[in-house]
């Protein structure tokens, strides 16, 4: 019977950290339950390492740790095996070719999370301003600049094209729309882990291990970097206006996104969203 690996490729912003933590913190309970998290691949908690991005196909020193991947999976029990960066979603057509090789042994589940654009587009942006990125750009020419990085079917195509339509999982980011949704739990339904594995999950909560930076403080941080300030000051003045973010009402937090650009945007990716749940399933956004 051959092992199922179950490679989560993002979307980041997604709950990606959340799910990468549970695995890494849980990884003696998983196994236990028959359930793999590799130790081999991990920068932090998720396989970065594995995720090498910029390039066009697996570099040497990614498909080392491969091979140390692949010797942990054939010495564990575990029948389950999951793999997770949210890098793996900017991966080129080579690359996953590649990735699809080297487990072809194996039966392979991508799954991938999607939100709206709008949501996505402000909190990546957001993400650039809080670790120092090159975010010098407004957040109108963000979006024109990277605006295929949001295309979920363009996103999903090298893995679709190596794997197939069938191998794919599409699943909903519903953190903001449903308070009693929890990333944790809802991946750990998507692979089918046992009732007493999902036990383990820590609702709600945990899904601010990467807690998001408020739009609020968006002006104050441009002011603060035209100062060019030392790298740890600058670091110690993000951590407290992100401690300030979790404590606000999501209802009163302020959006960067004028109504002109948010009606922009969800035009833009309208018929590709389409496109991608008529493939997939899933939920329009």
């Amino acid at each position: 019977m051959k092992k199922n690996i179950y490679i989560h490729v993002g979307f980041g912003k997604t709950g990606t950290t959340t799910i990468q933590n549970f695995f890494s913190r849980e990884r003696q309970a998983l196994i236990k339950e028959g359930i793999l998290y590799p130790r081999a691949g991990q920068l932090n908690s998720g396989h970065h390492l594995l995720a090498l991005l910029d390039y066009e196909a697996i570099p040497n020193k990614a498909a080392e740790e491969y091979n140390k991947v692949l010797k942990e999976i054939h010495a564990s029990s575990c029948d389950k095996i999951v793999i997770s960066s949210e890098n793996f979603c900017f991966m080129k057509n080579q690359y996953v070719a590649q990735i699809h090789e080297i487990f072809n042994e194996f039966e392979t589940t991508i799954i991938f999370y999607y939100r709206p654009q709008p949501e996505l587009i402000e909190s990546t942006y957001m993400e650039w301003i809080k670790t120092n990125k090159k975010y010098t750009k407004t957040i109108d020419q963000f979006f024109k600049i990277h605006v295929n990085s949001f295309d979920f079917n363009i996103r999903i195509a090298p893995w679709s094209n190596s794997f197939g339509d069938t191998r794919i999982v599409v699943r909903p980011y519903k953190f903001n729309a449903d308070e009693r949704w929890d990333s944790q739990i809802d991946f750990l339904q998507t692979i089918q882990a046992s009732p007493n594995i999902l036990s383990h999950a820590t609702p709600k909560e945990s899904n601010r291990f990467n807690p998001s930076l408020s739009p609020a403080f968006c002006k104050l941080i441009f002011l603060v970097d035209d100062l060019a300030p030392d790298p740890q000051i600058r670091q110690k003045m993000i951590s407290q206006m992100v401690e300030l973010s979790t404590l606000m009402s999501n209802d009163k937090t302020p959006t960067l996104l004028s109504p002109k650009l948010k009606d922009k945007i969800e035009k833009y990716y309208k018929k590709s969203n389409k496109l991608l749940f008529k493939k997939y399933g899933g939920l329009d956004v």
